[in-house]
């Protein structure tokens, strides 16, 4: 990623046109920008991107979901060979319930391929902690540092995706497989998780401090 968020500060696009390409020209770099918007707002550097990191993921920039656009979106991505990812799930960091969903169920959900979220990486200054969006914080008089609310959220939502993973590799194992019972109970056991899955809300993004 050559260039931090053209998409937001439309002067640094110039610089981003200018060096993707060139990037690209390398074998085996793989590149990508964040933005955000369907194919048209892409449409500037999509030829040189491997990877669209997608602000907010399956949201409009006014923060709605729209399920059925991002589906189109996605289709198309995922045809030219491409990857989406969702870039920041919520803005701030550091509200668990977002950034919990967005790294477990909510990433499953959406089919994106994966999702990032920014930090700050310094967090303290003159021994008081200043930004609650670090994920990590050091040691400081009276304190004993150690992850912060949003990492425990992050590592929680990857526990969750990783018992999803487990459970539909399972369920696989056992449909192709000669147990005509196995086969019925790992039917059974995935419809119900569809189900859930099915009436998962996106409306946890927080897009404010």
């Amino acid at each position: 990623q050559p260039v931090d968020e053209p998409f937001a500060f439309p002067q640094r696009m110039p610089d981003a046109l200018a060096t993707l390409p060139v990037l690209k020209s390398i074998p085996g770099v793989r590149t990508t920008e964040d933005g955000y918007g369907g194919m048209s707002n892409w449409a500037p550097v999509y030829p040189w991107l491997d990877v669209l990191t997608q602000y907010g993921g399956p949201h409009t920039d006014g923060g709605q979901y729209e399920a059925l656009g991002w589906q189109d979106f996605l289709r198309q991505v995922h045809q030219d060979g491409k990857e989406v990812w969702i870039y920041n799930p919520d803005i701030t960091g550091w509200h668990v319930e977002p950034m919990r969903f967005y790294f477990g169920f909510g990433l499953w959900h959406s089919g994106a391929t994966g999702v990032l979220q920014w930090a700050y990486q310094n967090p303290s200054r003159e021994g008081k902690y200043l930004q609650p969006s670090t994920f990590m914080y050091p040691p400081q008089p009276g304190h004993t540092g150690g992850p912060s609310l949003a990492y425990m959220a992050v590592s929680e939502g990857v526990g969750d995706l990783r018992y999803l993973l487990t459970l539909k590799a399972l369920v696989d194992e056992a449909m192709v497989g000669p147990d005509l019972q196995k086969q019925m109970l790992a039917r059974q056991a995935w419809a119900e998780v569809e189900q859930r899955l099915a009436v998962i809300s996106h409306e946890c993004r927080i897009r404010d401090v």
